[in-house]
């Protein structure tokens, strides 16, 4: 008895560290995102070069796929290759005090889904 009120307590525990870690990662990335503070006129082309992100992201499994290899360190290298580009393609755009909030953004949803698909 003693042994099954220890594994729900933990079991318990575990669900509220990862409800706590979801809200304070949302945090965070809203906080980045104000930190941007995107004008009327780069909206646009901040959300086109952020769908250009998540349509590399969801690429990268399969070119990850067909080359084999760890799939954790080709991921994160892949990742952070996605992040620069977007980063850069962006950088024409924003302004020079913007792009150290952005880069921190795209690190952390590099950092949610590797976490998410566990491979971190």
């Amino acid at each position: 008895m003693r042994g099954v009120v220890a594994w729900a307590l933990g079991a318990l525990l575990a669900c509220c560290q990862l409800a706590w870690g979801a809200e304070d990662f949302d945090n965070a990335l809203a906080l980045q995102f104000s930190r941007i503070a995107l004008t009327p006129a780069q909206t646009e082309p901040f959300r086109e070069a952020l769908e250009g992100y998540y349509d590399d992201r969801r690429g990268m499994f399969r070119r990850l796929e067909r080359r084999g290899g760890d799939t954790e360190v080709r991921a994160a290298r892949e990742l952070r290759l996605i992040a620069s580009r977007t980063s850069e393609s962006l950088s024409a755009v924003l302004m020079a005090e913007q792009l150290p909030h952005v880069e921190r953004y795209l690190e952390l949803l590099n950092e949610r889904f590797m976490a998410q698909n566990r491979l971190q």
